[in-house]
């Protein structure tokens, strides 16, 4: 990866209030080794990333970047691509290109290295769901899930600059946090600047190889818009 001298913009003053200098860092990336996740954090997505990180790995160690700008989605399947991460042998940085909502800002948050664009957002929230069946059952449930999520919660807390009660309190509703502020809070690694085209252009000027394609589990999403499970459970974006 090679890096340029970081570009700082001078510090102003607006209304007699001063506004400190933005280091934006300036990445020369090789693009064949840009992984995109542009969409729901769900089944057929998260299956194809895992896919890709693997052949990426396979062909050398050199950083793996993934850009983010998503709602959100599913926790399990989510946490699948976090795993994924976690097992890969070539770094993985991870970049909010937008915006990273729920379960997205999570995923951000176990990157090699964590960034953002300029005036990209992260968005953490409680999680959203249910259960059904016997009570025992459900409280079982919702007991196993809510460990689950709060071992991803001390992760994101360890990694940055707050301490656990005062994230939790943010948390608490909604926590909206521009790509300044989430450095300065530890939430991000710095602000940085990419030589990759977007996911769109990107889509356009490749087309999809056949043996890319992704079989999905068909009986899981009848009459749904998302993958569930038992209990329900989603990290996303409640716009």
């Amino acid at each position: 990866v090679e890096v340029s001298t970081p570009v700082s913009s001078p510090s102003t003053t607006v209304n007699s209030i001063t506004v400190a200098a933005k280091t934006i860092e300036k990445h020369q990336v090789d693009k064949s080794r840009v992984l995109y996740l542009n969409d729901q954090v769900q089944f057929p997505l998260v299956t194809e990333l895992v896919n890709k990180l693997k052949a990426l790995n396979a062909k050398s160690s050199e950083p793996i970047w993934l850009l983010i700008d998503s709602p959100g989605g599913s926790v399990l399947d989510g946490a699948t691509l976090i795993s994924e991460i976690e097992a890969s042998k070539a770094p993985v940085f991870t970049v909010c290109t937008r915006l990273c909502a729920s379960m997205a800002a999570m995923i951000h948050s176990y990157g090699t290295k964590r960034f953002s664009t300029d005036r990209a957002i992260l968005m953490y929230h409680p999680a959203s769901g249910g259960a059904q069946g016997q009570v025992p059952n459900m409280l079982s449930q919702l007991t196993s899930i809510t460990k689950f999520i709060q071992r991803m919660v001390d992760h994101e807390v360890s990694r940055s600059k707050m301490s656990a009660t005062d994230f939790a309190n943010h948390v608490a509703y909604e926590f909206w946090v521009e790509s300044e502020d989430a450095v300065n809070l530890g939430l991000d690694d710095g602000i940085i600047n990419l030589n990759v085209p977007s996911y769109e252009a990107r889509k356009e000027s490749q087309p999809a190889p056949e043996e890319e394609h992704v079989t999905v589990n068909k009986h899981k999403y009848d009459g749904v818009d998302f993958q569930w499970i038992s209990p329900y459970l989603y990290l996303w974006n409640r716009q």
